[in-house]
């Protein structure tokens, strides 16, 4: 965190089973306006909501997991994040979406995870599309 910090870089994030942990050291260890982008986001909503008000330019990635019968739970978090601070990726080879689970995960595979978060938020995928291109930008600054 410090190194990210100190060379102005965005900082990556993946934390499992450790939501407590993970937001106390990146409050002591972050400043407010740092890049962040939390990658293949499985927690819960509290998190989701603490770590997008304690850190403004931070995005939260969602994986094909949005699509599992059994991912109400990340539905419920894809749904109270604004688009403006999704990102799609896909853990590869990980977290296939439906219906490729237990396939290897790949790129290509992203339009199905666009497809469920439209469909979380009601919004055409085009608009999920846009929102992500642009969030990577801005957090990877290109």
């Amino acid at each position: 965190m410090k190194l990210a910090t100190r060379l102005d870089l965005p900082l990556i994030v993946h934390t499992r089973e450790a939501e407590e942990d993970t937001l106390e050291l990146m409050r002591a260890h972050l400043p407010r306006d740092a890049r962040v982008h939390v990658h293949c986001f499985t927690s819960s909503l509290t998190l989701a909501q603490a770590l997008l008000a304690s850190f403004p330019k931070l995005c939260i990635g969602f994986t094909g997991v949005v699509s599992f019968k059994n991912g109400s739970d990340v539905r419920a978090v894809v749904a109270s994040v604004p688009l403006d601070r999704i990102l799609l990726e896909t853990d590869s080879p990980y977290m296939a979406p439906t219906p490729y689970r237990g396939q290897v995960c790949h790129p290509g595979m992203i339009p199905r995870i666009a497809e469920a978060i439209a469909s979380t938020h009601g919004v055409p995928v085009s608009d999920v599309y846009r929102a992500s291109r642009e969030n990577t930008r801005s957090v990877y600054g290109i």
